[in-house]
């Protein structure tokens, strides 16, 4: 997504966004990016200066910077801390009790919440 809305992004440019990114603290080597992009195909180097001006005219010119005889590199950093995955709410400890969805299921199964039995 792009300023909120959906943008289509072809599958080279897609992979080459990925590389970019995956590696976003050096410089990407252009050859590096070839081997990723273009895996055991030869390829010319306007391939990859296209692939990049599409992501640029997408993303912003700043967004990816060209290091003259060396290769490219993503210039945005990360907004966030890397995602982890969100643990559901669970009610304080005097108002929750595991309950098991059989008897028969093993103790790493789905576990619901109840309210404490009086």
């Amino acid at each position: 997504m792009v300023a909120g809305r959906p943008a289509a992004l072809g599958g080279r440019a897609f992979d080459l966004l990925l590389a970019l990114i995956e590696h976003r603290d050096r410089v990407v080597p252009k050859t590096e990016l070839f081997d990723r992009v273009w895996p055991g195909l030869v390829v010319e180097e306007n391939n990859l200066q296209v692939q990049i001006s599409a992501l640029r005219k997408l993303l912003g010119p700043a967004v990816i910077v060209t290091i003259p005889g060396r290769g490219y590199r993503f210039a945005l950093a990360p907004e966030d801390a890397p995602i982890r995955p969100r643990r559901l709410y669970r009610p304080p400890p005097r108002y929750q009790r595991n309950v098991r969805c059989s008897p028969a299921c093993p103790p790493s199964c789905h576990y619901f919440t109840a309210a404490p039995t009086t």
